[in-house]
């Protein structure tokens, strides 16, 4: 009696790991056939750089989105997927912001433009003509007073940054004369994001500044409804801008940043495994994007010039009379970020600059 209730426990205990392999064979070709899928929103039409081919724009974040698809899927052995909504497909850049804030998709390459409408903290680091060094820049983000910023905008939004990235310094450029200081812009109608305080720094600067969705730019221009737009070279490239514009005035007045960002509540969903590829993905898009963007510098000049249009360098003389101009800007940018934020940043950059710069 006892050989025989011995066998049958043997017998069970062997369907039972017949059942726990099934199970896994079933679970491990279910998590492939189900994946996690994960929406990546971001403003800029497909780009024909693919990781295979150099014949396409350097200056889309879709050459960033790709890089983060791709390894996604490879390190993830096909368990998360990436679906890329490129090219405004969920709207302008605040409604995609929106879209991930809400969950609507999990994540996006977003410019900084809309934080403000939920971070005012981050105007501080848009006082006109202040910061012009993307190593300074980036100094000063991967600093205290980046993370501080960070955690703020996970606090008040639920969205949490990953890594860095730009779109680079953002320059006035117009169909109507060459601009050599803000005299030349008066009388102009000039397109700009839904921004406040880039609002504020057009109309300082004497011109009519008309908010206009990205998405609705290229027709703006094309049809004459603006007279120009103040935009990062590698958007306006991205845009296909040197088709209706004709100058190009490298003043320099902000650098527009780029962050990776991402649903708090879905990463936090994901395991720690995923959550690591997911970053690592991220951090190495960003770097990727940068990379391309300083490449593609040194051709978008070169192609401008050969497309007949005209690129100013204002003197330093030139540049004081923009900033002198655009002064009072700092003060609405104090208004609203608080005096102890810009303070905060204005210290972090002279530290920036110094590290950088200041021989021991």
């Amino acid at each position: 009696m006892k050989t025989l209730k011995r066998r049958w426990v043997n017998i069970m205990k062997g369907m039972w790991i017949v059942v726990i392999f099934v199970l896994m064979l079933v679970g491990g070709v279910y998590a492939k056939d189900n994946p996690i899928v994960i929406g990546i929103t971001e403003p800029d039409p497909i780009s024909h750089i693919n990781l295979e081919s150099t014949d396409g724009n350097y200056g889309s974040a879709y050459n960033g989105t790709l890089v983060f698809k791709k390894m996604v899927e490879r390190e993830s052995g096909g368990k998360m997927r990436v679906k890329i909504y490129p090219n405004c497909q969920l709207g302008g850049e605040h409604a995609q912001m929106e879209a991930v804030r809400l969950g609507t998709v999990q994540a996006g390459f977003i410019s900084t433009c809309p934080f403000p409408l939920y971070t005012p903290e981050w105007m501080a680091f848009s006082i006109p003509y202040f910061i012009h060094s993307m190593p300074v820049m980036y100094k000063v983000l991967k600093g205290q007073v980046g993370k501080e910023f960070e955690d703020i905008l996970l606090e008040k939004t639920g969205i949490r940054i990953l890594g860095w990235s730009q779109l680079g310094l953002r320059n006035f450029t117009n169909s109507v004369r060459p601009i050599h200081n803000p005299k030349d812009l008066k009388g102009m109608k000039i397109r700009v994001p839904k921004s406040a305080d880039l609002v504020k720094l057009v109309e300082a600067l004497g011109a009519q500044a008309a908010p206009i969705s990205y998405s609705e730019l290229y027709t703006a221009l094309q049809q004459g409804v603006v007279d120009g737009e103040e935009q990062t070279l590698n958007i306006f490239m991205a845009a296909k801008l040197n088709e209706v514009q004709k100058y190009v005035t490298l003043d320099r007045h902000k650098i527009e940043m780029n962050p990776f960002i991402i649903n708090e509540k879905f990463y936090r969903s994901l395991s720690p495994e995923n959550r690591r590829i997911v970053k690592d993905a991220a951090i190495t898009a960003c770097t990727s994007y940068r990379g391309l963007i300083e490449f593609g510098y040194h051709l978008w000049f070169k192609q401008l010039e050969k497309e007949g249009i005209e690129i100013y360098h204002p003197t330093e003389q030139e540049l004081e009379q923009f900033r002198k101009a655009a002064k009072p800007v700092e003060g609405y940018i104090r208004s609203k970020a608080g005096d102890e934020w810009v303070d905060k940043v204005k210290n972090a950059v002279e530290e920036a600059k110094k590290s950088l710069y200041e021989l021991d």
